[in-house]
């Protein structure tokens, strides 16, 4: 397979960088000091990954009114912006990588700065061909139209395969209501025995994006295996990226 024909599009907060563990203390912290309320982590914990107008009516039920949603959400969304967001351990050389072999791309269901947080955690915009944020699109994973960006990508530019990499069982939902192969990563909230009960084959089941990476990049299994010349010279019918 040549760079031509594969994509890989990565989920963003948690595959990429390091979010929810940084983010879920400071949402707490400043919306108790705007007045909104108090709300445990285990709240927010249950309500990560939907958009911040859910997650605040998920986490303050004194909150009850559009209005009053719309004002905490714009009193974080003003005082987030500043706080610097690590990378993955890795992820911008991974990501680096996987670049110099196959098209990359994001699809997050964040809606803000997220040009900005990758570029400050390291990573070159370059290397994705797009970053889909929820601000592009009107649907969000995991409803499987929220890809049709993607396919309607893909088809323009010759791709016969792609898969989504992703951190949290809406991630793999998505991945299976759209019919793509889904590599899961470790480093969000979602663990590794999570990922296994709810269907994701153990071999696909990885810690961060630099083992993805590695096993993409190495050898491995090849979801997108066609019988290739490669595999019938190895022993265990195991296909390498050439």
């Amino acid at each position: 397979m040549n760079k031509e024909s594969i994509l890989f599009v990565c989920d963003c907060d948690d595959t990429l960088i390091l979010s929810s563990s940084i983010l879920i203390p400071f949402y707490q912290q400043v919306t108790e000091e705007g007045g909104f309320g108090c709300s445990g982590a285990c709240y927010w914990l249950n309500n990560w990954g939907k958009s911040l107008e859910d997650i605040i009516i998920g986490c303050y039920p004194n909150l009850n009114t559009e209005q009053k949603v719309a004002e905490a959400c714009r009193y974080i969304r003003e005082r987030v912006r500043n706080v610097k967001l690590p990378p993955i351990i890795g992820g911008p050389r991974a990501i680096e990588l996987l670049y110099q072999k196959f098209h990359l791309g994001v699809l997050t269901s964040r809606k803000n700065f997220v040009h900005e947080r990758l570029i400050d955690a390291g990573y070159s915009l370059e290397h994705f061909e797009f970053i889909i944020t929820q601000a592009d699109k009107e649907f969000r994973k995991p409803d499987k139209r929220a890809a049709t960006p993607i396919i309607q990508w893909a088809q323009n530019n010759d791709i016969i395969e792609w898969l989504y990499i992703g951190d949290s069982l809406i991630d793999l939902q998505f991945a299976n209501n759209v019919g793509v192969p889904f590599l899961a990563v470790t480093s969000g909230l979602t663990s590794r025995e999570e990922f296994l009960a709810a269907g994701q084959p153990e071999d696909l089941v990885f810690p961060s994006i630099v083992e993805v990476a590695d096993y993409l990049l190495q050898i491995a299994y090849n979801p997108f295996c066609r019988e290739c010349e490669e595999c019938k010279k190895t022993a265990e019918g195991i296909c390498r990226f050439a």
